[in-house]
């Protein structure tokens, strides 16, 4: 998520308008001067972890990109010459992306894009040796414990394990607070979360995140922010934060609750059923499905930046649950973008859309917009509406003009 553009399209200059920025080493993001002697200890360490991305040819002063850094002298072989060390210094071996962009005065960056590993411990020195990512500048790498071992030979075992204690935990504090507050959610009732693939324990200042949070907030397709802090205040619970919300007006009852994991989890669920008078002038219940895309583009945006906040990088699984929809009429994105309505309520009770996301999708609006363009489609076809990607596509487009990234 550092670079707005897949990273075989990062050019010269899109290195250094990056290093104008002075995004400081990380758990996710590491700078080389000169290509390094040790390059398989920092690759291995960041797939034994979240993955991450290192530059080399840049020069660091405590952390931050000097200005205008050179880069290397430009030579052929530079791409080959990471794929041999990640293949024979490196147990078992790991294949990261890499780009040397095109030379400017004979000097040329190379960007290595590791990602997290499923496939873990990666060993190093002959298969003797374990590192994991720090996020600590003074000593980026560190040699793991027994423990830690144990941990990452069941990796993807223990992170699924943890992935689901994660979303049960956050879920179950949901409806706690609904049973507490005795909320009633009676239809149209919208739960979407997403979380890395395989998450680990990050070592995240829970205090100092409550109070950088609000700066991460979103301009939303409707014309207000996201997630709504300025409507309650934000509550700490175990490895995170959440807020809720519930509201009774003169349009009946609003439930929102945001929820956001240190691990990387953000869960989201709202109310959206609607009572609204048909054709007949008798009350239907309703959902208005251009209000569920449009929450699911401002969540995806919303969570580009949480996880750069938390330094986060990989693959991630992203849920959508359309809840207690049993005889409800939705009321779709219709062609040419005028409004349309199916007189036939909607006879499943719930719509699922299950995806696992690659970080790319994170890297600018475009791709933002086509994944919420392949959710709308496949929201509006799920119940039972005909809709091609590209009239999604418009919509978001029109929808999201003045809305910058």
């Amino acid at each position: 998520m550092f670079f707005n553009k897949p990273i075989k399209e990062i050019k010269f200059n899109d290195v250094l308008s990056f290093c104008e920025l002075k995004t400081k080493e990380n758990f996710a993001l590491d700078y080389k001067e000169e290509f390094p002697k040790n390059l398989e200890k920092t690759i291995a360490s960041f797939a034994n972890t979240y993955g991450g991305l290192i530059i080399i040819g840049v020069e660091e002063n405590d952390g931050k990109p000097v200005d205008k850094p050179k880069g290397i002298k430009w030579e052929r072989g530079l791409e080959e010459r990471v794929y041999s060390i990640t293949t024979s210094n490196i147990t078992p071996p790991i294949f990261p992306e890499v780009q040397v962009c095109d030379p400017v005065k004979d000097k040329t960056f190379v960007i290595i894009q590791i990602p997290q590993s499923t496939n873990t411990p990666h060993a190093i020195e002959n298969n003797t040796k374990v590192y994991s990512r720090t996020g600590n500048i003074s000593t980026p790498e560190e040699l793991i414990n027994i423990n830690e071992l144990h941990w990452l030979a069941r990796h993807r075992e223990n992170a699924i394990n943890l992935r689901n204690e994660i979303i049960n935990s956050v879920n179950d504090r949901y409806y706690s607070l609904i049973e507490y507050g005795k909320v009633n959610i009676e239809f149209g009732e919208l739960n979407m979360y997403i979380i890395p693939a395989y998450p680990t324990y990050l070592n995240v200042d829970l205090l100092k995140l409550k109070n950088e949070i609000t700066s991460l907030e979103v301009n939303t397709l409707g014309n207000s922010v996201f997630p709504s802090f300025m409507n309650t205040s934000i509550k700490i619970m175990q490895n995170g934060l959440y807020l809720f919300i519930h509201n009774k007006g003169d349009l009946g009852e609003f439930t929102e609750y945001t929820a956001f994991n240190t691990s990387g989890l953000l869960f989201h669920s709202q109310d959206f059923g609607r009572i609204k008078k048909g054709n007949d002038d008798l009350p239907k219940k309703t959902v208005y499905l251009s209000q569920i895309v449009a929450q699911y583009f401002d969540f995806l945006h919303f969570y580009k930046n949480f996880a750069n906040q938390i330094n986060i990088h990989g693959d991630y699984k992203i849920h959508v649950a359309l809840l207690k929809m049993f005889k409800v009429l939705p009321v779709y994105i219709g062609y040419n973008n005028f409004w349309g309505e199916d007189p036939e309520p909607f006879m499943d009770k719930r719509y699922i859309y299950d995806r696992i996301l690659t970080t790319e999708v994170f890297n600018s609006k475009e791709s933002i917009i086509n994944e919420v363009a392949d959710f709308a489609v496949d929201l509006q076809l799920g119940l039972g509406f005909p809709y091609t990607k590209d009239q999604a596509i418009k919509w978001l487009e029109e929808k999201s003009q003045n809305i910058n990234f």
